[in-house]
């Protein structure tokens, strides 16, 4: 299981390991001490941001799978 998440992390990211390249190297010209790459990076950090008392809490991981899972579905994986 864990074999295949590393897997589809790799296959299946949204952000391409060049952009995501761009997107560091930029934020770090621009000298910006936070820089996140992709949508999933941006929701993570708005939802810890927005209760972060319970980003530790199971009840948040499974908000957080259950976007993920409705993310899929949408895009028909």
């Amino acid at each position: 299981m864990m074999q295949q998440e590393s897997d589809d992390f790799r296959d299946k990211a949204l952000t391409s390991a060049e952009d995501a390249a761009s997107i560091i190297l930029k934020g770090v010209k621009e000298k910006r001490w936070r820089i996140l790459v992709g949508e999933d990076a941006e929701f993570l950090d708005q939802s810890v941001r927005a209760d972060p008392e319970s980003a530790y809490e199971l009840e948040f991981f499974e908000r957080l799978a259950n976007r993920e899972v409705a993310l899929n579905f949408d895009d028909g994986n």
